[in-house]
Order: structure tokens, then sequence, then C-alpha cells
């Protein structure tokens, strides 16, 4: 947590290796009138976070993203007119690699009709469904919290987002390794992802998956027959249970060593679940702690 005082707040940086990614969450109460700077330690000028975005208008939480390049980042200056009144820094390794960025494409299918998906590419600021490319009119996208479902709705003729209760909303952040229920009103659409792979080659990603159920998919974009073999690499934990949507029910498939491995809802041996680029998956962890889903391209 950062000190907050007036004329803004400072994160030191000059420790962090080239190649580190940062997600700074930033709290103000209200407008800032000036923007967030980055600052580098070998160069005297001043940058927009990470090149992503400068806010001018700051109110309520906000997400700065940071990548560290060839030379390290100095610090972090949030030259706000008030204090910051609360921000958390969350610190994720070598998430994108060092080196030029070379966006990528996916096309994913969305059936008519509800399904299980995931963004496979990074893009945006905050990853939004308006900033993926996932708009179509009267669409719904459904996230899962831990205990239930939030339900966005998208409203093409003005642009807006309502949730479950018809209030207005903004888009859902829909981050490359995180699942989500999409309704599709309309006939059998292809959407094109673009953006960037999270993990990058030559890089590592670790994903935290929770005791209980998360509602997930693959940061990796890749196609296998069987969702625990590279590069989608899910870790095989004995008791957990996959669970798929075939299009009108969800699908169970448990892996237990104690019926000889991969079994169906009713301890019938089946094979091991497969995985498609895109695809969302809720996963079962009966640990009594987190479990790490470890993904890295070559």
């Amino acid at each position: 947590m950062l000190g907050a005082f007036y004329g803004g707040a400072n994160l030191a940086m000059s420790s962090v290796a080239p190649g580190t990614h940062y997600t700074i969450s930033i709290y103000e109460n209200s407008l800032s009138d000036v923007p967030i700077w980055v600052t580098d330690s070998m160069v005297t000028h001043t940058t927009s976070a990470g090149g992503l975005m400068i806010w001018q208008d700051l109110q309520g939480w906000a997400q700065v993203q940071v990548i560290t390049g060839a030379l390290t980042i100095d610090q972090i200056q949030f030259d706000a007119e008030i204090p910051i009144d609360d921000t958390h820094v969350y610190h994720y390794k070598s998430m994108i690699p060092v080196g030029p960025v070379v966006p990528q494409s996916n096309t994913v299918t969305f059936p008519s009709g509800l399904s299980l998906a995931a963004n496979p590419l990074s893009a945006g600021l905050t990853n939004g469904a308006n900033e993926i490319g996932l708009l179509i009119d009267g669409e719904t996208i459904s996230t899962w919290n831990g205990l239930g479902f939030e339900t966005y709705a998208y409203h093409q003729v003005s642009n807006s987002w309502s949730d479950g209760g018809a209030h207005p909303t903004s888009a859902p952040s829909l981050p490359p390794g995180k699942g989500f229920f999409f309704f599709n009103p309309g006939p059998t659409t292809n959407i094109t992802f673009k953006g960037l792979l999270t993990p990058g080659p030559g890089v590592t990603n670790a994903i935290q998956l929770q005791r209980g159920y998360s509602l997930v998919g693959s940061m990796v974009p890749a196609t296998v027959t069987n969702i625990t073999s590279a590069p989608v690499n899910l870790p095989l934990i004995d008791g957990m249970i996959v669970v798929t949507w075939s299009g009108s029910n969800y699908v169970y498939t448990s892996y237990d060593s104690g019926f000889g491995g991969w079994v169906d809802a009713n301890y019938a041996p089946v094979p091991a679940p497969s995985y498609s680029t895109g695809q969302g998956f809720f996963l079962f962890n009966p640990q009594r702690g987190p479990a790490v889903w470890v993904q890295s391209l070559p």
C-alpha cells in the first residue's frame, strides 16, 4: 500500500528487473486534473503508463499496467491534486517478454445461444469486451465471482452496457485466463480476437486456482486433445473436476486415481477432456489451498 499525500503518491521501482509486468490498482474519491506518469531511471523524459493510457479524470478504481523494458522503471508518479486513498500493487513476474511485441489474432466461433468462452489474447487497457471486439447486439456475458454469476448485457443502439438488474454499467473485463458464459442472440458468429500473447514466447505465467470452482480458460491460445498436455498444461490434481458446456448442459469429467484416471459423472472411464482456443470451463480444485496452473511458450 502506498502512502497518500497532497500532490500525489509514488512507487519506487528501481529494483525491478527488465521484462517485469505490474498491474497497479488506484482508488480516488475525486477527479484528478493531471495524468499518471511513469519515469524511467535511465532517461529524463516521462511517458504514460506502459504507453497504454494516461488518466486525466480518475475517480473510483482504475488500473495501470506497466511493462518494464530493457531499462528499469525508477518510479511511477500518481500526480493527482488530491490524495490517493488506497493503492495496491500486484506483481506478475515475467508475464510479458522484453523485446518487440508482435500482435496475434485468433478466430473463435460462437454458436447461437450459450457457450463457455475465454479471451485468448490481451488487448486494450482492461481487456474489456468493448476492447477485445466481443460486441453483438443483445449479447449477454456472465462472469463467475466465486459464489455466483455477474451478468452484463450489450445494447448496440446506445453502445452501452447494463447489469443483471438492467442498471447501467461498464463493459466486463475479460483478461486471458478468465472464463465466461457468452449468450449469442443471433446465428453462429466468428469473432477474431487481436492482441498479445500472455505469456509471451520464452516466459512463464502462473494462474492461482482457488479451492472450489473457478471459471477459467487457457492463457495460451492452443488446441489440444488432452487438456493437461502442453502448451495448455492444466495441472493434474487427484479429485479435480473439469466442467464443460455442451450447448445445452454441463458435462462433468473428473480425475480420480482410485478409479484409474479420468471418469464421467457415473464414474465410467473416459478420455481426458480436450481444449480448444477460446474455450472456457469450470475447474473444481479439491485441495485445501490454491493450485498453480503454469503455462509457457518456447
